[in-house]
């Protein structure tokens, strides 16, 4: 990968981050200017001007550039590591299919223990079509109480296969597992998260949202100031 191009990447996820940050706190408190100097002159404006609109202009620059550099970086990864978890997601489905596949004879125990001892199963064909794994390794049965007996049987290429929507929802797991375990997530989706808090905010603002949860915590320092001074005028 280009070194330059990495760099860049990361100059304008930083941008963006500090950008959305800013904007989001402006946004939220309603900044306006009414006076604008220039060469130690005042200009008085008819109109208000909002201080975060030379923020949502950066803002709007930032939130492009980083998808460009992002589009530019191609594949970093993301999709080969959600593939590999979703390999083992099926590879664990598979061990419980198996298990009920073998059928030991454990006629000769009386409290029998199944416990698999297997490889890595290798992946032979996988979604869209179906799940297809061979497994190699050993079965082992033993006594669960009382005396020490065990039986072992050989599993040699054993195939396993399932419909390709078992394990249930593993793409979407496998996808939120990696967002969340991984540095990918924060390096390249969480970035995207934090360029939005802007027009959520915004958004909240024009509801009225944000103006009634400053009315409800005035109110409860209000009654909070009013029963100290009821305390005080009784004591």
């Amino acid at each position: 990968m280009d070194p330059q191009l990495v760099d860049g990447f990361t100059r304008q996820r930083r941008a963006l981050v500090a950008t959305s940050i800013v904007l989001a706190a402006f946004v939220g408190l309603g900044a306006a200017m009414e006076d604008i100097e220039f060469l130690g002159n005042t200009v008085h404006l008819a109109k208000p001007l909002a201080v975060a609109l030379p923020l949502w202009i950066t803002w709007g620059y930032s939130m492009i550039r980083y998808y460009q550099y992002f589009r530019d970086l191609g594949d970093v990864g993301f999709r080969e590591a959600i593939a590999a978890r979703e390999g083992q997601l099926a590879r664990k489905f598979a061990l419980h299919k198996l298990r009920a596949q073998l059928r030991p004879d454990v006629s000769e125990f009386r409290h029998p223990k199944v416990r698999l001892e297997v490889r890595p199963m290798d992946v032979l064909d996988m979604p869209p079509s179906m799940w297809r794994l061979k497994a190699n390794g050993w079965l082992h049965v033993t006594e669960r109480f009382g005396r020490n007996k065990t039986a072992s049987q050989m599993i040699e290429n054993e195939e396993v296969t399932f419909p390709p929507w078992h394990p249930r929802f593993a793409r979407l797991r496998s996808f939120v597992w990696t967002l969340v375990n991984t540095r990918f997530g924060t390096e390249y989706g969480l970035p995207f998260l934090i360029g939005l808090l802007p027009l959520v905010v915004w958004g909240l603002r024009r509801a009225g949202l944000l103006q009634a949860v400053a009315l409800s915590r005035i109110g409860g320092c209000q009654t909070h100031t009013d029963s100290a001074a009821v305390a005080t005028a009784r004591a």
